[in-house]
């Protein structure tokens, strides 16, 4: 699908989130559909390395409080301001938005040239109710997306310690092992007569 392209500075890539989200919000987008529309239609390729951020990384770039909450090296550069690879001295990317009916081009670029605070680490601009919205969502699913994970490894190792004869606590209760009387033959307790045992001590001590 054809894309509206045009190039932004490296120090505003940390803003272009909540930006375009403020602008994709007045296209009538709910918070769902924002999220989802910017993590799969918006991309920023640098004009000179050619490395491309994808929109969910835009966004992880956007809601991190700073570049040291960033465990990638390439995103943590880019919310300094600087190209994410590393070397490039390019401080310029080519943003592009896939058409779409609901866009307008013209708000989308009336955001991107919005004033903001033009230090290395630039603030936030504004957020619109449903740019907000949708950076809440984008957070929901992240964590939803760690929570199913972990559940998932916590079943693996259930079924792996189940698997190698291991009881689960308050679930399983603790082995009984009974001797079955019949299956005991009675000729193991045949009683042996008083003489015949004290005959045979004395043949013993005889020897």
């Amino acid at each position: 699908m054809a894309a509206q392209k045009t190039q932004v500075h490296t120090t505003t890539l940390a803003t272009l989130q909540p930006r375009l989200l403020a602008a994709l919000g007045q296209s009538g987008f709910t918070a769902a559909e924002l999220t989802e529309f910017f993590a799969r239609r918006v991309s920023a390729t640098c004009v000179q390395c050619g490395l491309r951020l994808t929109g969910e990384e835009l966004s992880q770039v956007a809601l991190a409080s700073d570049a040291d909450a960033l465990a990638d090296p390439k995103l943590a550069r880019v919310r300094q301001g600087y190209c994410g690879r590393n070397g490039c001295d390019s401080y310029f990317y080519e943003l592009a938005i896939e058409r779409h009916h609901r866009v307008s081009w013209d708000a989308v670029l009336r955001a991107l040239t919005a004033p903001a605070t033009a230090e290395r680490e630039p603030a936030v601009a504004e957020d619109t109710a449903a740019a907000t919205a949708a950076r809440a969502e984008a957070r929901r699913k992240r964590l939803i997306r760690i929570g199913v994970g972990v559940g998932v490894l916590l079943v693996l190792l259930l079924v792996r310690h189940v698997m190698f004869g291991g009881r689960i606590p308050l679930l399983q209760s603790k082995p009984e092992y009974r001797v079955n009387p019949e299956s005991v033959s009675q000729a193991e307790f045949v009683p042996v007569p008083t003489g015949a045992a004290t005959n045979a001590s004395r043949t013993n001590t005889a020897r």
